[in-house]
């Protein structure tokens, strides 16, 4: 599983436009120091209180949909630009790898179970998986969302640890009925659920990849969030979360992005007031985050999976925290099954039990 997502950002590098023919490659762009990094607050027992925030790249037009693979290599979109790059890091520092464009406003990533990197196209209202072709030229193959049509408002999306997609759709001004979360099994029809929030945004399980257990839900239109339980491809009755204690004085909006933690803590987005706000498993507050420049999203990731990575309108950045993150591609790398041993061809069959 690991060897097959590192093979799929390696392969990786250039734009393509739209579903159509693939673009030439495109070269690296320009290293970006990091800044010196501002005060994080901490979060009691999750960051430490002199954490720093660390800008690593910046110039971007509206970064979003960060997304770990199983080696905690990081990926992310621009909007605006309808870009998408790998976050490298070099000797000068972080680098940001154009991998594909042309992407029609592509607003979430996830990585599935195959090692496949798969996006919401929110102003098409398609998923689409990035595919790595000839000469590191990237198509986008469109995956099945309705027999019928497409869901325009599409917005983020996530995988069960049984292969599930599970995508928030923010509503359509034509077709309101579509706005909540669908479930996309690998055969059969997509399953619709309300789930309560008025603009479903950011989506991840607690813990990452169950399939039944909390699903969480972020609202962009109000501070909040839902905790929603599910059974396998069903989702039960959900529970609002209120995010107020995390709202700034002269901030607005709601919720975006989010990320889960080991523990089953929730790590939620608030652009309108530059922090990420973080609630327990249960939904009591943790504390929050100071981040400027509105964050629109966060992912676990790294090496041991303890840093989080967040996008902001115009950088992407990181604070270092005391626990370790949860996110589906690596929930699928542990459950994959060990390889087997080679057996030598001389050696003694093994006496039946």
């Amino acid at each position: 599983m690991i060897a097959v997502a590192a093979c799929v950002l390696a392969t990786m590098a250039a734009a393509q436009d739209g579903a159509g023919q693939p673009n030439p490659p495109v070269e690296q762009a320009p290293i970006v120091a990091a800044t010196t990094p501002a005060p994080a607050a901490g979060v009691p027992g999750l960051v430490a209180p002199d954490a720093r925030i660390e800008v690593l790249v910046d110039g971007l037009r509206f970064a979003e949909g960060p997304a770990a693979d199983a080696r905690g290599n990081i990926t992310f979109c621009d909007l605006a630009t309808s870009e998408v790059f790998r976050l490298e890091r070099g000797p000068g520092g972080w680098a940001r790898t154009k991998i594909a464009g042309g992407t029609k406003g592509l607003s979430g990533l996830a990585w599935s179970a195959e090692g496949a990197l798969v996006g919401c196209q929110m102003r098409v209202g398609s998923v689409v998986t990035l595919v790595p072709g000839e000469g590191g030229a990237v198509t986008l193959a469109p995956r099945a969302l309705s027999a019928d049509a497409a869901r325009p408002g599409l917005n983020d999306l996530t995988f069960d640890r049984d292969g599930r997609l599970w995508v928030t759709n923010m509503g359509d001004r034509k077709h309101p009925e579509w706005t909540g979360v669908w479930c996309i099994p690998a055969s059969g029809d997509p399953v619709h659920s309300p789930v309560g929030a008025t603009r479903p945004n950011g989506i991840r399980w607690s813990p990452e990849g169950g399939g039944s257990g909390t699903l969480w839900v972020a609202d962009y239109a109000r501070p909040r969030a839902f905790r929603v339980s599910a059974v396998p491809g069903k989702l039960g009755p959900g529970g609002e979360v209120s995010l107020a204690f995390a709202a700034s004085p002269k901030g607005s909006g709601g919720a975006d992005g989010l990320a889960i933690d080991a523990q089953g803590n929730a790590w939620i987005a608030l652009p309108g007031h530059d922090r990420i706000a973080v609630v327990a498993a249960d939904g009591s507050p943790r504390g929050f985050l100071d981040v400027p420049d509105g964050p629109s999203n966060c992912c676990f990731g790294g090496e041991d999976g303890t840093t989080l990575f967040i996008t902001t309108r115009s950088t992407v950045r990181s604070v270092p925290t005391l626990v370790e993150g949860t996110w589906a591609a690596r929930v699928f790398a542990k459950a994959a099954p060990a390889p087997s041993a080679p057996v030598a061809a001389d050696a003694p069959a093994r006496p039946a039990p």
